[in-house]
């Protein structure tokens, strides 16, 4: 009885140690998710400042038809995906959303969703890994927005999407596919606007305008990303946390009746022995 009495409280202590880790990743994801929650504002605001900029700087060109399509050409789709692990079923919703075909060339944000992507085999043209803090997501997405733009401008690429889990409070997220280049210049440029002082050629103008677009669009799908990810880390966590605490509870009254079997079992060896001496 000693022994599994060792054997249980090991295992206790064990699991004590893992419902600690447990509530630091819980701590940290809730912390991480609140960040991006906070910085979805910002993101949003530059993006619709820069797309409205943009919008009326291709009012100042002349008047051009639909973008061609690149049809001939594959699209790439950008699919931000998860960076480590313990975030449920998070890729898996973004992947399903994302309504793949078979000339898409992919590029993948995340370590853990280029994983999955290897798993399901996948075929995967450039990948990187996805910001671990709010203050790094620009920096990933000035490097997926380089790359995007050189590959598109040498025509490589008919055409950009993004697909992102937008984050609707909570665990609550919705994966979303949206294209970003070709930009239709009929649907971004104002109804009634004045013409924009400018010190470059209009064509200058909005092809360098045409990139920081792109980044804007990205780094808010980034944050979005970000946010839904850690959010579903945090509802992992919580529901890890809570089996542990049941475990926890029914291993505890197990060492209880232990303790209790073998306390019982030392007082009848005290008792059997007294009578052992008092016998003649």
């Amino acid at each position: 009885m000693t022994e599994r009495l060792a054997d249980l409280e090991a295992r206790i202590a064990s699991i004590q140690e893992l419902h600690e880790i447990v509530g630091a990743m819980r701590g940290l994801a809730a912390m991480r998710s609140q960040e991006a929650a906070h910085g979805l504002v910002g993101t949003r605001a530059y993006a619709d400042i820069v797309g409205a900029a943009l919008a009326r700087a291709t009012g100042l060109l002349p008047e051009a038809p639909a973008p061609e399509t690149g049809r001939h050409l594959p699209r790439g789709v950008v699919l931000f995906l998860a960076e480590h692990s313990f975030a449920g079923a998070f890729g898996d919703r973004v992947i399903a959303g994302a309504g793949l075909r078979g000339s898409d060339r992919l590029f993948v944000v995340g370590s853990r969703g280029l994983l999955v992507c290897r798993e399901r085999g996948i075929p995967v043209v450039w990948s990187t890994a996805m910001a671990t803090h709010v203050g790094a997501l620009t920096t990933t997405a000035r490097r997926i927005s380089a790359e995007l733009y050189r590959r598109f401008s040498a025509g490589e690429l008919g055409g950009v999407d993004i697909v992102f889990a937008r984050h609707e409070g909570g665990a609550r997220s919705t994966a979303l596919r949206r294209a970003l280049l070709p930009v239709d210049r009929r649907r971004m440029t104002p109804a009634a606007a004045l013409p924009p002082l400018t010190n470059l050629a209009p064509a200058a103008l909005v092809e360098q305008m045409l990139e920081e677009y792109l980044f804007g669009e990205l780094a808010h799908a980034a944050m979005e990303s970000f946010a839904s990810e850690n959010a579903a880390r945090l509802a992992t966590m919580q529901s890890a946390r809570r089996n542990i605490e049941e475990k926890l509870g029914d291993l505890r009254m197990s060492e209880h009746r232990l303790r209790q079997e073998q306390i019982t079992a030392e007082l009848l060896d005290v008792a059997t022995g007294a009578e052992a001496q008092m016998s003649p």
